[in-house]
């Protein structure tokens, strides 16, 4: 992609870079080289966990819902997820998020399957994994 803008005679030219994996356009400039697999790739059971702390099973569903796609995740699942009830995919990024689009955990591709993020309220590590 490239856009241009001019300003009092003054232009500015940027360009950027994309990959496209199953229909997915994704960003390629930035800390994360992985793209996003697949939304196929992503429905399903995952362990979500917090470094040293709670973890629990969650479900990505495939159906659309509120501009994403169903989640479920049951009590105990580390502090804040609870509330999760949609995924998203933006970028390279797995965004979990509540109704209000509120993003509470965002993962990035860790290979083999895995992701690996954090909550969004206080930065802790977490991971999800198959």
């Amino acid at each position: 992609m490239e856009t241009t803008t001019s300003s009092s005679g003054h232009s500015h030219s940027e360009r950027r870079s994309h990959d496209s994996w199953g229909g997915i356009s994704m960003g390629t400039g930035g800390g994360w080289n992985n793209t996003a697999p697949p939304n196929e790739a992503i429905v399903g059971r995952w362990s979500l966990a917090q470094d040293g702390g709670d973890n629990c099973t969650i479900e990505l569903k495939a159906d659309e819902w509120f501009g994403g796609h169903r989640a479920y995740t049951p009590a105990g699942c580390p502090d804040g997820f609870f509330d999760v009830n949609r995924w998203t995919v933006s970028g390279n990024q797995l965004q979990l998020t509540d109704t209000n689009n509120r993003i509470i955990g965002r993962f990035w591709p860790a290979g083999d399957g895995r992701w690996s993020g954090k909550r969004e309220s206080d930065g802790a590590r977490m991971s999800l994994n198959r």
